[in-house]
């Protein structure tokens, strides 16, 4: 039996060609007439074609024997100076292939005999022989190790494409994520009095502020309407620094006139606890209402008890310059006061004595508040630092560099952020153009978050309104604004 792909004589009666891998249908009995097996209409050549292709891809044999298999079955069913192009016709068998002249077929660019070339891909030196010419890619001659056994295109033509090589690179810096304008600017703004405002406080359930002006008079906003809910005309000169009592019941003033003064918001009366020998800078009220307490120009720290009659104070500080700003615990066991000589003190109220100098300014002091545990303190000074202490240890835990001189100050309820006005000292502002920001510093990134902006003159006051999400700035422009925070 001969196979009808390699004619390799075969075994009677098998099914299986162990030279090239062909297969084929099992003989049929002796008694049987014989009939010869017709070719499928179109299908010899590329039949026994595609059985080799498959014995090749398959491993069954090597690409040596694949090459030699394949010009044997191309001598097979090819004539002189034709090429495999028509069809067979249907019942007709291998011998009875039809050919048609190649005279305008392309023909295979080749070597010369004897001369040698080196192959592209390898580098392996090859002949006439054993080698061919890619058409695809139009390659040097290539060794047939590198030929692609079903389209003849060499290896790399057919190789699927190489991915692009990822450059990793480093990441790029987070750029600072862009703000809404619309939350820079002011959420509302409070109009009233016709002079510079020099303090604001917000009473304990968040729903009014109180300030005191440079005209004279005492204010009790509504911050939900916006709206005056009472007014105070004053004295003859105006008040420096106000704060609610925390029940609400009056209000604490520090003149320049150099007096303390209770003013009664149900019978509207107002009257004096206290005198200093210079002018009034910050007062403060203990949690039950009983004590005030203020600071003064006369370098004087005092504690007075709230009474419609004077009493002699007790007096925690003088002699060490000016002070400018001072604030009391929200327990109301510590005060805290800065002035011109640069330092922070600390005193214990019950003690009556000094606890701690806190130094790290270069400049006079003009800002000083307290977090809302009483654990930490917020100061701020004309040498454009904000600083951030831990009162207990009197350790320095953060600070931010800013643009002017800090005039106000204070620290959120959640130690998160801290709140920073822009001020100016006398003629001197600390910083070119007409517009003062009021700046939210972030404590986790160390960043500053929002640049609030709109305010025309010096910011007196700064703070976080109780129970949402806002901030409020009173300024020597005569407004108030309120602003929103992140949430």
């Amino acid at each position: 039996m001969i196979c009808p792909v390699c004619e390799k004589e075969i075994a009677d009666g098998s099914t299986f060609c162990d030279k090239c891998g062909a297969r084929f249908a099992p003989p049929k009995p002796k008694d049987a007439a014989p009939k010869q097996e017709a070719a499928a209409p179109g299908q010899s050549y590329e039949k026994s074609l595609e059985i080799l292709d498959k014995s090749f891809l398959q491993g069954k044999i090597s690409s040596e024997e694949y090459m030699m298999l394949k010009e044997e079955l191309n001598e097979r069913f090819k004539k002189a100076g034709a090429s495999p192009v028509q069809e067979v016709e249907e019942g007709a068998d291998y011998d009875d292939f039809s050919w048609e002249s190649s005279d305008s077929a392309e023909v295979d660019e080749t070597l010369t005999d004897g001369e040698m070339v080196e192959c592209p891909i390898c580098g392996k030196t090859i002949g006439k022989d054993s080698g061919f010419w890619c058409k695809k890619c139009n390659r040097d001659y290539i060794c047939f190790e590198h030929r692609h056994p079903r389209t003849g295109h060499c290896s790399e033509c057919m190789a699927p494409p190489k991915p692009k090589e990822v450059v990793h690179e480093p990441p790029p810096e987070p750029e600072k994520p862009k703000v809404n304008p619309a939350l820079l600017k002011e959420f509302k703004i409070m109009r009233g009095h016709v002079a510079g405002i020099n303090s604001m406080h917000v009473c304990k359930d968040g729903k009014q502020l109180v300030t005191s002006s440079n005209d004279t008079t005492m204010k009790i906003w509504n911050i939900r309407s916006g709206k005056v809910a009472q007014s105070h005309p004053g004295i003859d000169v105006p008040f420096n620094s106000v704060k609610f009592a925390p029940d609400k019941k009056f209000v604490l003033a520090g003149g320049r006139d150099s007096k303390v003064y209770v003013w009664e918001l149900f019978t509207g009366k107002i009257f004096k606890i206290g005198t200093h020998d210079n002018e009034v800078t910050a007062v403060a009220i203990s949690p039950d209402g009983a004590f005030a307490f203020s600071s003064s120009v006369d370098g004087k720290v005092c504690q007075w008890e709230i009474t419609p009659y004077e009493k002699p104070p007790h007096v925690f500080q003088e002699g060490n310059g000016p002070v400018n700003d001072m604030a009391l615990s929200p327990d109301g066991q510590r005060l805290i006061a800065g002035g011109d000589d640069n330092i922070v003190r600390v005193y214990s109220v019950e003690t009556g004595k000094l606890e701690a100098e806190l130094s790290g300014h270069d400049k006079e002091i003009l800002s000083v508040a307290f977090s809302s545990d009483g654990e930490s303190a917020v100061t701020g000074g004309k040498d454009k630092a904000l600083k951030l202490w831990e009162v207990s240890s009197g350790e320095l835990a953060g600070g931010f560099e800013t643009v002017g001189f800090v005039t106000a100050a204070a620290i959120s309820p959640d130690k998160r952020y801290l709140l920073s006005g822009e001020g100016a000292v006398g003629e001197e502002t600390g910083r070119s153009g007409s517009e003062f920001e009021v700046t939210l510093w972030d404590l986790e990134t160390g960043e500053d978050v929002r640049n609030y902006v709109g305010h025309e003159d010096s910011i007196t006051s700064v703070m976080f309104l109780p129970y949402s999400k806002f901030v409020a700035s009173a300024s020597a422009d005569n407004t108030i604004r309120t602003w929103r925070v992140p949430e």
